[in-house]
């Protein structure tokens, strides 16, 4: 999940690290707080409930490239233990299955987290 405001000059994404919450970000910055735009330089000032969360494609795909990963990598590894016997095939449902699985869940909890993060207002 990442955290954004838009620019009211440009209307391009300012990223905001480290937030978890609308809460949290009031805590930090106050009610109200000053953003500066790299893309047009300028600053502006925005209210909490202006920022919003959205899906971070970059953990998705890295999270998905580690899963194909450890699933090949089981396969490779019973395979060779197997003996090259062809009954490790009926296995390799769950060695594709199970860090799917991961990965879905994972999906999954942070799609809610996203939808909490934009429900919430101050």
């Amino acid at each position: 999940m990442k955290t954004v405001v838009q620019c009211k000059t440009c209307k391009k994404e300012i990223k905001i690290n480290g937030i978890d919450s609308r809460i949290e970000l009031k805590k930090i910055k106050g009610r109200e707080f000053e953003l500066y735009c790299d893309n047009c330089k300028q600053k502006n000032i925005y209210g909490v409930n202006s920022v919003y969360a959205k899906i971070s494609y970059f953990k998705y795909f890295l999270i998905l490239i580690i899963t194909t990963v450890i699933s090949f990598l089981l396969f490779i590894y019973f395979y060779k233990k197997s003996n090259h016997n062809p009954s490790i095939f009926y296995h390799l449902f769950y060695m594709i299955f199970v860090p799917w699985m991961f990965f879905f869940v994972y999906l999954k909890e942070e799609n809610k987290s996203i939808r909490n993060f934009n429900r919430y207002r101050i």
